[in-house]
């Protein structure tokens, strides 16, 4: 049985969302999702449900928590993560090799409520940004060119059209790969993707733009009933354009002078999304592609 009332010394090693999660277990008042994660019921050893402890430690005491009898996966010269009963939980935290312990900690995903997070959706009913009753506008990003340089991009996606799925908003297309060539309009949705085997342009623009909004079955809906997709893009009203391929540093500087360059035309304001990295240079801002990028914004 779970001890509630931990030492001192143990609350001096666990944080506090760990000891929160034992107290609670002992009480059975603990969310029965964290439960099963955190001490993966219904496994047990002896009677007693096993946790999985990140434990930080003085050098070399992993092999002394294996003579003790523990599973231990090293992770790097201070940190183990230590497999133990949860019983063991608090005279494990007492041993003189011990620092620090964690285990009470569950991560979720949340690209599901990205939008809301970020205010989107109080912006799309027109209240967002402080707006009173007498100021709200709705707005979606209408009237705006979203662009994206990236790679992995399908072109004749679903998520382009507008939510009634009567007009392409995918404009323009860059599409470089072994030699440049441009896209326009109903072109565009018709060009092929320019990496067939990745999917991460695809991913970024619709999270930007996406605009379906149909029925369909997602993750966490029931397949036998459809119902509206509800996971669209922050500005599902915008014009799409769109640089895929090539990630030589140079030629997403050239990219990106494409994309803002047909927004000019248009007329529009543009924002271009960037979800790139490198470890490779500064980064400080001083660096050419960095510099280039300023100028052209």
């Amino acid at each position: 049985m779970c001890l509630v009332a931990l030492s001192a010394a143990a609350q001096e090693k666990i944080d506090p969302q760990s000891m929160y999660v034992l107290r609670a277990y002992a009480d059975g008042t603990l969310d029965a999702s964290v439960r099963e994660a955190v001490f993966r019921e219904p496994a047990s050893r002896g009677g007693s449900p096993m946790v999985r402890v990140l434990v930080e430690k003085t050098g070399g005491a992993g092999s002394v928590f294996e003579e003790a009898g523990y599973a231990v996966t090293d992770i790097s010269r201070d940190f183990s993560l230590v497999e133990m009963p949860v019983d063991d939980v608090e005279a494990f935290s007492m041993r003189p090799e011990v620092v620090s312990m964690s285990f009470g900690r569950v991560a979720s995903t949340t690209m599901d409520v990205a939008r809301k997070a970020g205010a989107v959706d109080l912006v799309h009913s027109g209240f967002g940004l402080g707006a009173n009753p007498s100021e709200a506008r709705a707005y979606k990003g209408a009237g705006v060119v979203a662009a994206i340089y990236d790679s992995g991009f399908d072109p004749g996606h679903v998520n382009w059209y507008d939510g009634a799925q009567t007009r392409n908003r995918l404009k323009y297309f860059y599409r470089n790969v072994g030699g440049a060539a441009e896209y326009r309009d109903g072109e565009a949705a018709k060009a092929y993707t320019d990496k067939p085997e990745a999917t991460h342009a695809t991913h970024v623009a619709g999270i930007m733009a996406g605009g379906y909004n149909g029925k369909g079955t997602y993750y966490g809906s029931a397949n036998a009933n459809m119902r509206k997709i509800p996971l669209y893009g922050v500005a599902p009203e915008a014009d799409i354009a769109v640089g895929a391929g090539s990630l030589v540093t140079s030629e997403i500087v050239g990219g990106v002078k494409k994309l803002v360059d047909y927004a000019s035309k248009q007329g529009k304001p543009v924002v271009v999304n960037l979800s790139l990295g490198s470890n490779d240079g500064p980064h400080d801002g001083s660096d050419i592609e960095v510099r280039a990028l300023d100028q052209i914004a």
